[in-house]
């Protein structure tokens, strides 16, 4: 018996490309948590620097698995690999979201790739109650979790002191993209995105 109902195959997410390890994915999704991923993309893609311009490629390393105790089971979760866009200041492909934590410095500034890093996982963190992160454990080093098991078919999410993954995030995002672990964590806006822009 399936665990699952029915889920909508795509091969797309907010009509950017979707790919694993270098090859065009197609991934199987409930379609209220597809649209939530879409939602994300949206809304990260316009608080990014003008000249940051897709099409994006999203590389992904899962969706829908059909194993227990995971929201993968429901087409409810997806793993971020990557997302590179265009600069249309020089017209070169780039990095803009890279999870991969190992490889951070590699081609860039070291504190560039985790700005970056922790500017995109802000932006799921609105869209998701549930995103999984290298500081949640060293399983997820090389990607991102988003699902919507305990925020369902809320379409933004709230800040729960009781969630240890979102006080880190929250802690890691005032450490690495504003430099101020001490800043209060009641600011909106643009802030999150400060200082993201390719080099």
């Amino acid at each position: 018996m399936p665990f699952h109902g029915d889920l909508v195959s795509r091969i797309e997410l907010w009509d950017q490309p979707t790919y694993y390890l270098g090859n065009t994915f197609t991934g199987a999704y409930d379609a209220a948590f597809y649209h939530r991923v879409e939602y994300f993309l949206e809304d990260w893609y316009y608080l990014l620097p003008d000249h940051w311009r897709n099409p994006m490629r999203i590389n992904v390393l899962g969706v829908h698995v059909d194993k227990a105790n995971s929201w993968h089971m429901y087409g409810r979760a997806i793993d971020f690999a990557s997302i590179s866009m265009l600069d249309s200041n020089g017209g070169n492909r780039f990095t803009a979201f890279e999870c991969a934590v190992d490889t951070w410095g590699t081609k860039r500034d070291f504190n560039i790739d985790r700005r970056r890093y922790w500017a995109a996982v802000a932006a799921i963190n609105y869209r998701s109650a549930d995103v999984l992160h290298y500081l949640y454990n060293a399983e997820h080093r090389n990607h991102v979790h988003m699902d919507n098991g305990r925020s369902g078919t809320a379409t933004t999410t709230t800040f729960n002191s009781g969630s240890p993954v979102l006080v880190k995030t929250v802690q890691a995002c005032l450490t690495y993209i504003w430099a101020s672990p001490s800043r209060s964590t009641a600011s909106g806006g643009r802030r999150p995105t400060a200082g993201c822009a390719p080099t």
